[in-house]
């Protein structure tokens, strides 16, 4: 080896200083009397990471090597590569390669990298049931990858598992109370995630629901709700001269400044009013929106005009004017009521806010409709936007301080808006808005415009949470389509309901899903996943004009969805001779459906007038739902079939508010109401 190793040596000189024709020396190419030459120079290299070995056993970038000998050569990746093949003079696969010098040749090695798989992600859940009811469990997870995942899960101490992932049904052992667990993980086939947790909470039942009314001689509206995790319930919506906030045997007499005032009222969860705040002048003014953070403030959006005071107990707050026509009221209060800070969004046009959500850092989205110019920036610096037409939607973000962070503005030539946002586990936030004519879906710059297929349009936007694009979806057709409720789950699938006229096709992607109405609208709530591709729709379908207002997400996967319907209306689409007919001209409904767009089971509200459910929320993690909106003359408003409570309204429209279980039997429907 020693001497074959000098030899190596000798020759490389020899090749150094060939020019010189040193006597002794080998070389490369044909001698000048024509005979073969004893050595031929190889020129050995890598493409990749790696290098060649010589049969020397050391690394090699070539040389004089023995003519008509055989050499072998071995290629060595480095890590996070492997080999691939031989190119240049020679080809092949084999490692190490064996062949034959017969002339001056170039070996390259190639090597390609070897893709690292990253294990997947399960998603840590937490659930409620009440004792001795199953509750319905979706497992979820991602691969960084984008490999298929399987789930597989373990088994809790106090109840059993039943069913197929994802969808698992957790059956709590009989007469257990008290927390439960269990543990799964996902699986890409090379590795596995780390185990994540179910942590599940079986309480006992909830035996008592209940159903209360107050209102004016005037027109009194509930328009949204939120839920804390302790089940207290907020409401806001607007009111007309002196209402008796108080449904019990109290009084809580509160008189509105002008045509139509802001109320937001909280009530603990056996129906109780805790307080009332008031906020107007003497123009009209709503309450359009609420969030909820996890201490349990509360965020209040609203449209005032002119000058609004705050009647809040003995708290002194300061009034606001309006900068034009209607300007955006963002109100942030303590789960007493102590106001804790407000900002006010306008310019000379009529500006609405009419969405809000917190994200899992507690920072404040609000979406809404301005025109004209606008100062988003509350503070003493200015971040001024003026629309692109008519009206353009926005979405505006602050602290939890009430700091002001960023707006991005969506619009066209005609009227747009912004109507809810949401946002997943992983802080990216997804926007649903209705456009006409034409928009840019990326509202930081970037190119990615559409076109109305008719008069109006539905937007859905998915955004990273400092606002850069990610992807944009649009669905409409001929006539006018609107988006007006949007909930998203923590694995990133997205709900969102509205109405619609003529034929939708209501896949945004390049399939086709065709739906008519059959009447002046059907409602709709349709669902696309987290890449955006469309999973499936929902329809309620009847001859008169039906429409999605609110939808909230439950804890196991259902939806629970308000709205309003006129003459025969299908609420399942599998039984479609099952027609449900309002008692007056229109009526509100609850409706539940599967979060893979089976329906459930529908409760109507009504009276002989026209009435409206306009709102619903879940207290977090459990079953219990409210819902309200508002009706006239005398109205039924006791969801259970066979019992009845009936409520008359004190004038025009008066508010309601529902509380109740909604409790699996499956012998009698999938989901039914319980007091």
């Amino acid at each position: 080896m020693r001497k074959f190793r000098v030899f190596e040596k000798l020759l490389t000189c020899c090749l150094i200083f060939s020019f010189f024709s040193i006597p002794g020396c080998p070389s490369g190419g044909t001698p000048d009397d024509g005979s073969e030459p004893k050595y031929r120079a190889l020129t050995i290299s890598s493409n990749g990471g790696g290098y060649v070995r010589s049969a020397a056993g050391s690394a090699t970038t070539g040389g004089a090597f023995p003519n008509k000998k055989d050499t072998t050569l071995t290629a060595v990746p480095n890590a996070g590569y492997r080999f691939d093949k031989w190119s240049g003079d020679i080809s092949g696969t084999d490692n190490p390669i064996t062949f034959t010098v017969n002339a001056d040749m170039t070996i390259i090695a190639e090597f390609v990298s070897i893709a690292v798989n990253t294990p997947p992600i399960a998603y840590d859940i937490g659930v409620t049931t009440p004792k001795n009811t199953p509750v319905n469990i979706q497992l979820g997870g991602s691969d960084p990858d984008g490999d298929p995942i399987v789930l597989t899960p373990g088994n809790p101490l106090h109840g059993t598992l039943s069913g197929s992932v994802p969808i698992v049904t957790y059956t709590p052992t009989n007469g257990y109370l008290g927390p439960d667990s269990f543990t799964y993980k996902a699986g890409d086939g090379q590795a596995e995630s780390p185990a994540a947790i179910v942590n599940i909470t079986v309480t006992e039942p909830a035996t008592i629901g209940w159903a209360k009314s107050f209102g004016s001689s005037g027109t009194d509206y509930v328009k949204a709700l939120a839920a804390d995790t302790s089940g207290n319930i907020f409401v806001t919506g607007s009111f007309t001269g002196i209402v008796d906030f108080d449904p019990g045997q109290a009084t809580r007499l509160f008189q509105s400044a002008g045509r139509q005032d802001i109320f937001l009222s909280k009530f603990a969860s056996n129906g109780d009013l805790l307080w009332t705040i008031t906020i107007g002048g003497n123009q009209n003014d709503q309450g359009t929106a609420l969030t909820v953070d996890g201490s349990g403030n509360v965020y209040l959006i609203a449209n005032f005009a002119g000058t609004i005071f705050f009647t809040a107990g003995n708290q002194n707050i300061p009034p606001l004017t309006s900068r034009g026509g209607t300007d955006v009221l963002i109100a942030k209060f303590s789960p007493q009521g102590t106001f804790l800070w407000a900002r006010q969004i306008g310019g000379p046009g009529n500006d609405n806010g009419t969405t809000a959500a917190t994200d899992l850092a507690g920072n404040l989205t609000v979406g809404g409709a301005f025109n004209q110019t606008v100062d988003f920036d509350p503070a003493s610096t200015e971040d001024k936007i003026t629309s692109a037409g008519k009206a353009d939607g926005f979405i505006t973000r602050f602290t939890a301080m009430g700091e002001y962070l960023w707006t991005i503005t969506y619009g066209g030539p005609d009227d747009d808006d912004v109507v809810a946002v949401c946002f997943d586990a992983t802080y990216n936030m997804l926007v649903a808005g209705n456009f006409k004519v034409t928009m840019n879906l990326d509202a930081l710059g970037g190119v990615s415009p559409v076109n109305s297929t008719g008069d109006s349009d539905i937007f859905l936007v998915k955004l990273q949470s400092d606002g850069t694009f990610i992807w944009g979806r649009t669905l409409g057709g001929p006539g006018t389509d609107v988006v007006t409720a949007m909930k998203c789950n923590q694995f990133g699938n997205i709900f969102f309901g509205g109405s619609f006229q003529q034929t939708v096709d209501f896949d945004p992607g390049s399939a086709t899903v065709l739906k008519t109405a059959a009447g002046e609208t059907d409602a709709f709530v349709s669902s696309i996943n987290a890449t955006g591709n469309y999973q499936w729709v929902y329809i309620v379908t009847g001859a008169g004009r039906e429409t999605i207002t609110s939808l909230a997400l439950g804890a196991a996967p259902t939806l629970y969805v308000t709205g309003t319907f006129s003459g025969q209306t299908v609420f399942n689409p599998a039984n479609p001779a099952n027609k449900i007919s309002p008692i007056g001209a229109t009526d509100g409904f609850l409706a539940y459906i599967t979060t893979t767009g089976a329906f459930n089971d529908v409760i109507p509200v009504g009276s002989p007038a026209d009435d409206v459910a306009s709102a619903v929320t879940i207290v977090p993690n459990t079953w219990l739902v409210y819902w309200g909106g508002a009706f006239q003359q005398t109205a039924d408003l006791d969801p259970r079939p066979t019992t009845t409570e009936f409520h008359t309204s004190f004038g025009d429209y008066d508010c309601f508010l529902i509380k109740q279980l909604v409790k699996r039997n499956s012998q009698q429907c999938h989901s039914c109401p319980e007091w």
